[in-house]
């Protein structure tokens, strides 16, 4: 059997008496409250004191002290103690320099975390700071600062790092939200602004702040940026941007985003993306710059529709804009080069490539431009314009380098209707346009142009037209074509070429646009004078008026037209018109249409002067020669005319003057007259006429003493009038003769008296006498023959005188 194992023996218990601490215990806490007491309170009442009071004027200057140390200068109000240890401190400015010179940021309170232990083991005092809706005023100017509202930022320090954890702040309308390091290492020594340059840079500050207040959003912008950087050299910072605008409006526009990302690292920058999407399509930019050399580098690409912006702008730029319309949106891309080293130079090249638009009422297919310029020097290697019915292609280069005389060279060649381009290229040239009327295809046209300057009278053009069927100031051709030069404002087609229904007209055209003149050289026309006089524009249409052609004449003309409609002296004009008609021309002449059949003559213009010679013209079955000249100055224009009249039917001429048919005979006749245009009681001069062989009841106003005498003297009535004869004078509506002499083989009519033309009024006295041998007997009783008429020319009232 096992052998069973001893049990150990109980260990012996020690037994000692028992203590009470109870007392000492006791004694213990009464003397620690005592001993806290006498702490506490007095910490107690200098933690409020220091919260109430600020701290002591030491403490300033060990923070400033310290500041410096970090290479940062700044001036602080007062320092108080806050609830959690922390530094309150009012006033805060912080400088650019340490010669404090230029302030940086100006701060109402800001929270200065305090390392208490850290100071008293002889470490930075300073460990955290923070600021909670402060306002940052930046000085620009001396009353222009960049006001930060909002603010709110936690930093810490770390040696000599200030670690921005979060900081954030209201900049007008725009958000911003910041995160980064700054090396405190010292400031850097910048030259101080001048005057100018604060003022510079307070205007531009304020164009930025106008321009973001514009802009209506529905939420504040939103700027991200996260940075690292050096407080001595700023320059070598990094930094990475990123901005996001939704749904917002400018000036009347509406945008549906806008944003952009950037980076900044070591003077290199880099936009990786600025994105604009207006209402239809967007724009798209990229590019990089070096800030140290002062160079970048911008690519764009666009599909926006940027027509709506016309509502931003003023004048001519948004006329344009108000009448495009773009049916495919319209590309735009290209890229520029920039040095801002010594000025700012570029170096810009782009594409433009639009497709389907309308401006105003014309439609375009397609324009095609490529364009290359450095600011001094404009290329365009190629433009192109497209419509349904017809095209344009064109180069152009533009030289400024020497700004007195800057270079241009453009040439063209064209099939395009110049009337789309209304509105584009000034009043001078929509004037013109407004006078074109093209119903078919556009004009060919080819030009090239040298020019040494922007002005008009800078620019010499040469170049060829021919063109179609088209209206010029209402006046329709079949076609034109010449060549041509413009210069010094002036345009000279020396060949012209034009074609209408009724004629041709040749010769050459030199237009003066600045002094509103027209040369004509040996232009030749048969076409109707009348329907073309608008083309040269000014008084010529009132010049031609009174002249109408049953056939177009022909034309030599020769000379000068003022076209100054404004001039109311004298003119410039001086023009000869060799007029030899085919056909019967037709001239009114107080109220009355006299036919002039196959006229040949001269008219001459000079100033408002009209002189008219009639080589010969058939008039009333007769022979017209004489001259005429009026002043076309005035209304009613003062007339002299000198006219011999040969061969005229009597009868013709009664009618057409007289509206009296009731007679017969051939007159001739010579005349002198002055007076003023449609007012026949001005009309002033003499003359002469004789009629021959007609009856002598076939006078009109002697009809009715025809038949009183055809009583007394057998066969009167019947008496041919072998010859009569009168001179008259005519003054204030009135013709009077003191000598009326008319002849037959046995009788003699002797009368004086006057006409009044004007209200036909006949007062006449006329005695008869028988001539020959029964005369001789009768002659003791020839007064008894004597007769007085009144009334109508066509019926006069006869009664003797003595009877």
């Amino acid at each position: 059997m096992p052998t069973a194992e001893k049990e150990s023996p109980p260990a012996r218990q020690v037994l000692r008496p028992r203590r009470n601490w109870a007392p000492v215990i006791a004694f213990l806490r009464r003397l620690g409250v005592v001993v806290a007491g006498l702490i506490l309170v007095p910490v107690l009442a200098l933690y409020l004191w220091l919260q109430w009071y600020g701290l002591p004027e030491q403490v300033k200057v060990t923070l400033l002290d310290e500041m410096e140390r970090r290479g940062v200068s700044l001036d602080v109000g007062s320092l108080y103690l806050d609830a959690t240890g922390g530094i309150l401190a009012d006033r805060v400015t912080v400088y650019r320099d340490r010669e404090r010179r230029e302030v940086w940021v100006q701060i109402d309170r800001a929270r200065l975390g305090i390392a208490w232990i850290s100071w008293w083991q002889g470490q930075p005092l300073l460990e955290s700071g923070a600021v909670r809706n402060a306002t940052l005023r930046l000085p620009l100017s001396p009353d222009t600062t960049v006001d930060l509202t909002r603010v709110d930022a936690d930093v810490e320090l770390d040696k000599d790092i200030l670690d921005v954890r979060a900081a954030s702040a209201r900049l007008v309308n725009v958000d911003l939200r910041l995160e980064g390091k700054i090396k405190l290492d010292g400031l850097p020594k910048p030259k101080p602004p001048s005057p100018e340059e604060q003022a510079a840079r307070a205007e531009a500050w304020r164009q930025i702040r106008g321009y973001m207040q514009e802009l209506n959003t529905s939420k504040p912008i939103q700027l991200q940026a996260n940075f690292e950087l050096s407080t001595s050299e700023p320059n070598l910072a990094t930094v990475d941007v990123g901005l996001v605008c939704e749904s917002f409006g400018f000036r009347g526009l509406y945008f549906r985003e806008a944003g952009l990302s950037a980076t900044l690292e070591r003077e290199q920058v880099r936009l990786e993306e600025l994105r604009i999407l207006p209402s239809r399509g967007q724009l798209t930019v990229y590019g990089t710059g070096d800030l140290a050399r002062k160079q970048g580098e911008l690519r764009f690409d666009s599909t926006a529709d940027f027509a709506p912006a016309g509502v931003t702008l003023t004048g001519k730029p948004a006329e344009l804009l108000g009448r495009l319309t773009f049916r495919q949106l319209p590309r735009i891309s290209g890229r520029a080069e920039l040095d801002w080293s010594d000025g700012l130079r570029y170096d810009l090249q782009a594409d433009l490539d639009w497709r389907s638009f309308r401006l105003g009422e014309e439609d375009f297919e397609r324009l095609k431009l490529a364009v290359g310029t450095d600011g001094e020097r404009l290329i365009v290697p190629q433009l192109t314009l497209q419509t349904a019915q017809g095209g344009l292609e064109a180069e152009f280069f533009l030289d400024r380098r020497e700004p007195e005389a800057p270079v241009i060279k453009a040439r063209l060649e064209s099939d395009i209707d110049p009337t789309v381009f209304k509105g584009i290229f000034g009043d001078g040239l929509d004037r013109f346009l407004d006078s074109v009327l093209i119903p078919e295809a556009g004009p060919r046209l080819t030009a090239e142009a040298l020019a040494d300057g922007f002005k008009t009278e800078d620019w010499k053009v040469t170049g060829t037209i021919d063109a179609g069927p088209f209206f010029y100031k209402k006046v329709g051709f079949d076609g034109a074509r010449g060549d041509f030069t413009f210069a010094d404002s002036t345009l000279n087609v020396p060949n012209l070429v034009a074609t209408r229904a009724d004629g041709t007209v040749t010769g050459g055209i030199v237009f003066n646009f600045g002094q509103r003149w027209a040369e004509l050289t040996e232009l030749k026309s048969n076409v109707d004078v009348r329907e073309v006089a608008p083309v040269l524009g000014g008084r010529f249409p009132g010049y031609v008026k009174p002249y109408r052609f049953q056939q177009p004449p022909s034309l030599v003309v020769n000379g000068r037209v003022d076209l100054d409609a404004s001039k109311t002296g004298e003119t410039d004009t001086d023009l000869e018109v060799k007029v030899t008609a085919p056909g019967a021309m037709l001239f009114e002449f107080f109220g009355v249409d006299f036919t002039f059949v196959k006229p040949r003559g001269d008219l001459r213009f000079e100033s408002r002067q009209m002189d008219l010679k009639m080589h010969r013209s058939g008039l009333f079955d007769g022979v017209l020669t004489g001259t005429m000249n009026m002043d076309l100055s005035t209304k009613d224009p003062p007339y002299e005319i000198d006219f011999k009249l040969s061969g005229v039917d009597f009868k013709d001429f009664l009618t057409t003057c007289f509206k009296v048919e009731s007679s017969s005979g051939e007159m001739d006749g010579y005349a002198k007259l002055s007076g003023r245009l449609n007012q026949l009681r001005s009309m002033r001069g003499r003359g002469g006429l004789k009629v021959r062989d007609g009856y002598l009841l076939s006078i009109p106003f002697l009809g009715g003493l025809s038949l009183f005498l055809s009583e007394i003297i057998p066969d009167w009535g019947q008496a041919r009038a072998s010859d009569a004869d009168s001179e008259f004078t005519v003054a204030g509506g009135k013709v009077r003769t003191d000598k009326m002499d008319i002849y037959s083989t046995n009788f003699t009519l002797i009368g004086e008296g006057t006409y009044d033309f004007v209200d036909d009024d006949l007062n006449l006295n006329v005695r008869a006498n028988v001539r020959g041998l029964p005369g001789a007997f009768l002659f003791p009783v020839s007064k008894l023959f004597e007769y007085k008429g009144t009334g109508k020319m066509a019926d006069p009232e006869w009664e003797p005188v003595n009877f």
